[in-house]
């Protein structure tokens, strides 16, 4: 069983996935080539791995231009980092640019909450060394999810 998670680990470093290291009380640190774990007695590190990157894309669902200067609160759900559990951080409201696009990354899962003529929500996952897209049409409500293996903002 040990020699198949190696094994495992190592494609994964050769596809060019890194790690980031995960300290449960602040969340994840920048990322490294190097896979570090360690315990002490304030707090508990694991190794998670490396992140990947997210868009967020605003769009009339009238006309399918993009809607800009969207304000969308953003949260981010930490993956469980044993023996902790998920750790949920609020990233605070960030604002479409002029394309209808927000950029974001790191690990877990995100939460997007816009209130422009209702109150619309998306949930999504990060694709780790990966990208992942999400399209948001306002007012219809339609949210459009897919991945893709480019790690870029330009992927979507």
């Amino acid at each position: 069983m040990a020699v198949v998670i190696v094994i495992a680990i190592g494609l994964a470093f050769a596809a060019g996935f890194t790690t980031a290291t995960f300290n449960s009380r602040i969340g994840p640190t920048a990322p490294s080539s190097s896979s570090t774990s360690s315990t002490s007695a304030v707090s508990t590190l694991c190794t998670i791995p490396d992140e990947g990157g997210l868009v967020l894309r605003i769009l009339n669902s009238s006309t399918g231009q993009p809607i800009s200067s969207v304000p969308v609160q953003v949260q981010n759900l930490y993956p469980e980092c044993p023996p902790n559990p998920h750790t949920t951080e609020n990233l605070g409201v960030m604002t479409t640019d002029a394309n209808g696009t927000i950029i974001t990354g790191g690990l877990g899962e995100f939460y997007f909450g816009v209130n422009d003529s209702g109150y619309y929500s998306v949930d999504a996952g990060i694709k780790l060394g990966g990208t992942t897209c999400v399209t948001l049409e306002i007012p219809s409500g339609e949210v459009h999810i897919w991945y893709s293996g480019l790690y870029a903002s330009t992927a979507c």
